[in-house]
C-alpha cells in the first residue's frame, strides 16, 4: 500500500478491490505494530471504522466527495479537533486534558471532502518553541519521537507527521510551520512536506507562534498525494484575514498543474548558502549529484548569492508575537481553556520543572520578558525581519529566476520571514542510511511551479526508500 498515491488508491475503490473500511484497518494495524519503538502517534480516533463504514456507503449511493473520499490522515497535536472525542495538547502536559470546542478551519475542510480522521501525532512540544535545548520531536506529553531510518535527528516540529508518513501510519499527515516545521522532518524522514504561502491556508484554531509565519501543509510519501492535499486545504476562511487576498486570486487544482517536463527550460538559483552548515562532503555530494540531475531535466542552474550583511537576522518577531497570539487562541476556547495567558503556563510549569519542562521553558520566559519592549521594538524587529525575506524577490528578478533550490533546510528561515512556500522531494541517503531533501523555494503563492519541479523530479528520479523496520 505504502506505495500507492491517492488516484491509485481510489481506482481500487473504484473497482470495487479497496474500501475505506480496509483501508483504515491497515492503518490502525501498522500504528499497534509499529507506533511503539517510533512514538509518532499520540491518540488514536475511535470512531474511525465507522466513519469510514459512513463513507464507503456514502461513495455507493451518491459518489465521492473529493479525491481524499475514504483516506485515512494523522493530524498535528496543535491543530483543534472537537469532532470524535480527540485531544489537542501541543504536545504540553498544561494542556493534555484539552478538548478545543471547535475544529480547526482545515479539519473542516478536511471532514467535508471526506477525509476520514485517524487521530493525532507527536510534535516537539509547542512546537519547537519552549526550549532551545529540548531536542526535535520531544514533547513532555508524548515523549521522543524517533527517526525510522537510524539514529539521526528526527527534525522538528512536525516530527511525529513526517514519521507517520514515512512508517505508512497513514496516507497524509498534515503539520505546521513557523520556520522549517514542515520541512525539516520531512527532508529529516524521506518524505515530501508542503509549507505554503500565508495566506493559501488558514491557521483558524492552530495553536499558535506566529501571526506573520505560521502555516498548515500536507507531508506524504509522494508529490501527488500532496497536490490533492493542498487544494483541499486551502482556501479564504473569515476568521483568518491572511486568506482575505484569495477572493482576488483563484486556488489552483495543483494535481492537474503537475507536469514531468516542468523542469524543461526552468531556471534554477542555488545560493551559495546551501553548505553553511554542512561539512561532511558525502552529503554536499548528494546535493550537487541532485542538481546536476535537474540539469539532465532541463533546468538551467545558475549561482546566486544572498547577502546577510546588511540584516538583523534573528528570530525576535516570534517572541514577540507568540504570547499575544497565544493568548488570543485560548480566547477562542472560551471556558474550556485550561489556562489564558502564557505566564500562567510558565507558573504552571514551574510547579513541577523535571516532569513538565525538563528541557526548561527558556523560550517562554524570555518572550514574557520582551513584552516590555514591544511596543518600541516590535515593529522595526519585523520590518528588518521582512526585508531579509525579501531578498528572494529580489533575486529572482536579478537572476530570472524560477525557483530557488537549497539542501534539506537551508533555505527554510529566508522563506519563512516573508511566508513564501516551499517543497521537498527525497533526494538520496548517506553511506549510513541518513535522509537528504531537495528543498524549491520561490515567491508567494508559487506552490503549482514548485510542487510540478518536485514533481517532475520524482517522476525521473524517484530517490524515496521505505524505512527498515
Amino acid at each position: 500500500m505504502e506505495n500507492l498515491n491517492i488516484i491509485e488508491i481510489q481506482e481500487l475503490m473504484d473497482s470495487g478491490k479497496l474500501t475505506s473500511v480496509e483501508l483504515t484497518k491497515y492503518y490502525l494495524q501498522r500504528i499497534k505494530k509499529y507506533n511503539a519503538n517510533y512514538n509518532a502517534v499520540l491518540e488514536i480516533n475511535e470512531e474511525a471504522l465507522v466513519i469510514a463504514e459512513e463513507l464507503d456507503n456514502h461513495k455507493k449511493i451518491r459518489g465521492k466527495r473529493s479525491l481524499l473520499h475514504g483516506i485515512p490522515i494523522l493530524l498535528k497535536d496543535n491543530i483543534n479537533t472537537n469532532c470524535y472525542n480527540l485531544h489537542t495538547t501541543a504536545g504540553s502536559i498544561v494542556l493534555k486534558d484539552l478538548y478545543a470546542s471547535y475544529n480547526a478551519f482545515i479539519v473542516d475542510k478536511l471532514r467535508e471532502a471526506g477525509a476520514v480522521i485517524l487521530g493525532k501525532v507527536n510534535l516537539s512540544e509547542f512546537a519547537n518553541f519552549i526550549s532551545e535545548d529540548s531536542p526535535n520531536g520531544f514533547s513532555a506529553l508524548g515523549g521522543k519521537v524517533k527517526n525510522p531510518y537510524g539514529n539521526f535527528d528526527v527534525g522538528g516540529s512536525s516530527s511525529g507527521s513526517a514519521v507517520a508518513a514515512a512508517l505508512d501510519l497513514c496516507q497524509i499527515a498534515i503539520g505546521t510551520e513557523t520556520a522549517g516545521s514542515i520541512i525539516s522532518p520531512a527532508s529529516s524522514n524521506s518524505v515530501v512536506g508542503v509549507k505554503p504561502t500565508v495566506g493559501l491556508v488558514s491557521r483558524y484554531g492552530i495553536i499558535p507562534i506566529s501571526w506573520t509565519q505560521d502555516i498548515a501543509g500536507p507531508i506524504t510519501r509522494n508529490v501527488v498525494d500532496a497536490a490533492i492535499t493542498l487544494s483541499i486545504i486551502s482556501g479564504k476562511d473569515i476568521n483568518d484575514k491572511t486568506t482575505y487576498d484569495l477572493e482576488k486570486r483563484t486556488v489552483p487544482n495543483y494535481l492537474e498543474i503537475l507536469d514531468k517536463n516542468s523542469l524543461n527550460g526552468a531556471v534554477i538559483g542555488v545560493p551559495e548558502c546551501n553548505f553553511d552548515d554542512y561539512e561532511d562532503e558525502e552529503t554536499k555530494q548528494i546535493f550537487k549529484t541532485a542538481v546536476k540531475e535537474l540539469e539532465k531535466l532541463g533546468a538551467r542552474i545558475t549561482e546566486v548569492h544572498i547577502p546577510k550583511e546588511n540584516h538583523l537576522i534573528n528570530g525576535d518577531v516570534l517572541f514577540y508575537e507568540f504570547p499575544k497570539a497565544l493568548e488570543e487562541y485560548f480566547k477562542t476556547l472560551g471556558d474550556l481553556a485550561p489556562v489564558k495567558t502564557l505566564e500562567e503556563i510558565v507558573k504552571f510549569n514551574a510547579e513541577n520543572l523535571l516532569e513538565r519542562v525538563p528541557y526548561d521553558q527558556r523560550i517562554f520566559e524570555r518572550c514574557l520578558e520582551m513584552q516590555k519592549d514591544y511596543d518600541e521594538k516590535y515593529q522595526d524587529t519585523l520590518r528588518s525581519s521582512i526585508s531579509y525575506g525579501r531578498e528572494i524577490d529580489y533575486i529572482v528578478k536579478e537572476y530570472k529566476l524560477d525557483a530557488l533550490v537549497f539542501l534539506n533546510t537551508s533555505g527554510v528561515g529566508i522563506a519563512a520571514k516573508v511566508g513564501y512556500p516551499s517543497v521537498t522531494v527525497p533526494a538520496g541517503y548517506t553511506k549510513d542510511n541518513r535522509p537528504i531533501g531537495l528543498t524549491f523555494t520561490a515567491t508567494g503563492f508559487t506552490e503549482d511551479k514548485l510542487l510540478s519541479y518536485a514533481y517532475a523530479y520524482e517522476c525521473a528520479y524517484n530517490k524515496r526508500k521505505s524505512p527498515l523496520i
